[in-house]
């Protein structure tokens, strides 16, 4: 399982509001995405971060959606991200602990 942050730097005059009002809009278009555990979309007004914590099952998960036209759409849209890709050693979902089979997080 590997976990990817991906958060793009936005001006200082964003209406961060509308940004917060963007990712409860564009959530709907992930659900059922392949591979991917969980999304989290995140913003940091003070530092000027929109983006995301994703979970996925595999690291080939995360280079398949990378090429799809929903991503593709993101970057065109808001640019280069920072992206940090790091395995998933131990999981849990509201407190419980979900196994990971470690042949796919290898």
């Amino acid at each position: 399982m590997f976990a990817m942050t991906s958060y793009f730097s936005l001006p200082k005059n964003t209406n961060w509001d509308d940004m917060r009002k963007l990712a409860r809009e564009r959530a709907v278009a992930y659900q059922g995405m392949p591979g991917m555990r969980s999304k989290a979309f995140i913003v940091d007004p003070e530092r000027g971060f929109y983006g995301a914590n994703y979970v996925w099952e595999t690291r080939e998960d995360i280079e398949r959606f990378m090429k799809t036209e929903l991503w593709q759409g993101i970057l065109n849209k808001l640019g280069t991200p920072n992206i940090h890709i790091m395995e998933v050693p131990a999981y849990l979902e509201r407190g419980a602990i979900i196994p990971i089979d470690e042949k796919i997080a290898a």
